[in-house]
């Protein structure tokens, strides 16, 4: 591991159990071993990093996703992939899930912009899957844009809770499918993997 992916882990560690606020360069610097100093060769400031452990995140998300949706052709298995990607992604990094969930009001105007820029590239991800399905009759859904706002948010909520309460990632898969077939009316259709012997 590089230097700078040492000072990475050990912030991302620090601020997911901290918050930004309560991280100082200086402790990181500890925690790394290291002089203050040799943080700053780095990094200019907590915002500069801040802003790189969330960027990356997301863009990490995003071809994450990329690289599964082009083997599925159907919208319903589309929305399948859609949730077990990100149920994986968060398992592996639910440290950078709080991060984004609770520090990106620390951004600064113009580092938030571009956090927001990558959200909204994610979004639309969802808006073309649940358009597509609307468009072929398999997913009910009229506002497609509001929809996906929202069931982004449920993502993020339950795998938040599902963190507290010891839910398994196959388990919070199941919930999740169940929550797009309430909200779209798709039916039982060819279930993933980690869905498939559980009736819905």
């Amino acid at each position: 591991m590089s230097r700078i992916e040492t000072i990475k882990a050990h912030a991302v560690r620090m601020i997911a159990s901290d918050g930004f606020e309560g991280m100082s360069l200086r402790a990181l610097a500890n925690a790394c071993g290291l002089q203050p100093g040799s943080i700053y060769a780095h990094y200019r400031s907590k915002q500069q990093l801040l802003v790189e452990v969330l960027v990356e995140y997301l863009e990490d998300l995003l071809h994450d996703w990329r690289l599964q949706i082009s083997s599925r052709r159907s919208p319903v298995r589309q929305m399948q992939a859609f949730i077990e990607v990100y149920v994986s992604f968060q398992s592996a990094r639910r440290d950078e899930q709080r991060i984004l969930q609770w520090d990106r009001r620390s951004l600064e105007p113009d580092a938030r912009r571009q956090v927001d820029s990558l959200m909204d590239d994610y979004r639309d991800e969802l808006v073309l899957i649940l358009r597509a399905g609307h468009e072929r009759g398999l997913l009910f859904v009229e506002d497609v844009v509001t929809s996906a706002r929202l069931f982004i948010g449920l993502m993020v909520g339950m795998s938040v809770q599902a963190e507290l309460d010891g839910v398994s990632s196959g388990h919070l898969t199941v919930l999740l499918w169940r929550c797009v077939q309430g909200m779209t009316g798709v039916a039982s259709v060819g279930h993933p993997e980690s869905v498939r012997s559980v009736t819905v």
